[in-house]
């Protein structure tokens, strides 16, 4: 299951490769280049006035977010480092410090904000400090083909050579910047600009409107001022991490793990005193899940609304409290939950599910999954410095692993690490269609069900698959046909799952961004 929050989404390593602006050949019928669009873009903004500001500009305003009422705080530096901060119950921090990105939770815990979804945060963050109107700023432009049709001159955009495409969207009449578009799964998302008003010789945007996920948030601008040495120190990276997490000595670090029939890894938490009902562990889980008849029965505070994105499409949702998760040695304080109705998926399991475990569990320890064991052993952060394993750097897309891999056809791509999926690899729709992967193939027509409804996928044999180092001859794979939903994703070539996956000993080692793969005899 795939999260969103308004910031993001909704970026493998990150590219830092300053790349001016390129001249594209491409012109309006007024005959105006790139670089006069660029020329009439600034005229109209002010933008060498607002360059005054030598440290770059603050940003605060009001709206609503996932359903709470928040506070919002942009500090945009003129060499491109910024930080994105939503307060509320929710509070979350994104940021870049020119080097890096970063982002903090409500809980206060880091997570290293790369690939995709750096790559959106700095659209976001350029667009709209006017950053990107600067001649070193570190983007790839040029005027789409359909650039002189509508009410907008639309500019294409790319952050480097990174993975997301995007759009600029210049009014045809005034010249001002008014939507940024991006897409990474089937939907368009937008930022869009209004209500321009005049600031001490420039004029800037007083409402921010970002429609990603199938959320908007509407911000109202209530102060714009110079950025000062505060707001540079603000762009730094937050180091600590909470408090929240308690490992008890003397207790055994081992815990029960259950295969269920449909091939998911189950476990069984102690959640606010009930040690009765099984969890999934799932690393394809980017925040843990409590199913909404359990939270009420065990007392959970219900607040906020989002939305989440599963393998049908979205599904709308709210977030629970919780007091505790416990499961052997660790506990974790005061989670924070996406609450699902699990309702119509329960009644087709033979063992009816709580929740999952995900991204939140997963943070705060060692987790090694022993398949044919039948168990798990968690361990303190930083105690496997010294364990053998063929150690592979993982990204994080959207809270889950991934890393890249290769298959037969000279196809590669990024593909996510799930144990929450029973299947060796899915393959999303648009790496199939990029790659052909249906030409020539003799596939059987199959469902594919899970959050959000079911899709139709094809069945059949890849010549072959190479994961961390080992190559899977002529595995069954899937080849997703989705219209919506996680196997629309652009940036994701895949989703592996414990059909691969079962063949190693997993050493799974978020907080140093690594995943170990110990091979069988």
């Amino acid at each position: 299951m795939h999260t969103k929050t308004f910031v993001k989404k909704t970026a493998t390593i990150f590219f830092w490769t300053l790349i001016c602006f390129t001249v594209a050949t491409l012109s309006c019928q007024s005959g105006e280049s790139l670089d006069d669009l660029l020329n009439s873009v600034r005229a109209a903004t002010g933008h060498e006035t607002l360059r005054q500001w030598d440290k770059g500009l603050e940003i605060a305003g009001t709206g609503v977010a996932h359903g709470l009422e928040s506070r919002f705080r942009f500090c945009l530096l003129a060499d491109g480092s910024f930080t994105m901060d939503v307060d509320s119950r929710l509070k979350q921090t994104s940021g870049f410090d020119g080097q890096r990105g970063w982002e903090t939770d409500c809980s206060g815990m880091g997570y290293p904000l790369d690939f995709w979804e750096l790559e959106v945060q700095k659209l976001i963050a350029w667009f709209v400090g006017t950053h990107w109107l600067d001649g070193d700023c570190a983007l790839s432009v040029h005027l789409n083909e359909d650039s002189d049709s509508g009410e907008s001159r639309r500019i294409a955009v790319r952050v480097g050579d990174g993975a997301v495409e995007a759009a600029f969207h210049i009014d045809r009449e005034t010249f001002l910047p008014r939507k940024l578009t991006w897409r990474t799964m089937a939907e368009e998302n937008c930022l869009v600009l209004d209500d321009f008003r005049p600031v001490e010789g420039f004029v800037f945007p007083h409402t921010i409107t970002i429609s990603e996920g199938g959320e908007t948030t509407r911000i109202s601008i209530t102060d714009l001022s110079a950025a000062t040495d505060g707001t540079v120190d603000a762009c730094r990276p937050v180091s600590d991490e909470p408090r929240d997490t308690l490992f008890k000595k003397g207790v055994p670090r081992t815990a029960e793990l259950k295969r269920a029939s449909t091939g998911h890894l189950l476990v069984r938490p102690t959640i606010d005193g009930n040690d009765t009902t099984w969890f999934t562990l799932d690393t394809g889980a980017g925040i843990n899940v409590v199913d909404r008849a359990f939270a009420k029965d065990v007392g959970m505070e219900r607040f906020g609304r989002c939305t989440a994105t599963g393998v049908g499409g979205r599904v709308d949702i709210g977030y629970c409290k919780g007091k505790s998760i416990s499961l052997g040695p660790l506990t974790i304080q005061d989670p924070i939950y996406y609450e699902i109705d699990f309702s119509p998926m329960n009644p087709f399991r033979k063992t009816k599910r709580g929740g999952i475990l995900g991204y939140g569990f997963f943070r705060r320890c060692l987790v090694e999954i022993d398949y044919k064991a039948d168990k798990i052993v968690l361990a303190e952060p930083g105690s496997w410095d010294d364990r053998k394993a063929a150690w592979h750097k993982i990204v994080f897309s959207d809270h889950i692993p991934g890393l890249r891999c290769t298959l037969s056809d000279g196809a590669e791509g990024f593909f996510t690490l799930d144990t929450g999926a029973d299947t060796t690899v899915t393959l999303n729709r648009p790496f199939v269609e990029k790659h052909n992967l249906l030409e020539g193939r003799d596939l059987k027509e199959v469902g594919l069900g899970g959050v959000g409804g079911t899709i139709t996928c094809y069945y059949g044999p890849l010549e072959w698959f190479e994961l961390a180092g080992h190559r899977f001859e002529k595995p069954n794979v899937l080849f997703a046909g989705a219209d919506e939903g996680i196997f629309t994703d652009r940036v994701v070539a895949g989703i592996i799952g414990n059909g691969f996956l079962e063949h190693f000993v997993l050493l799974i080692d978020y907080p140093n961004q690594r995943i170990g793969f110990v091979e069988r005899d």
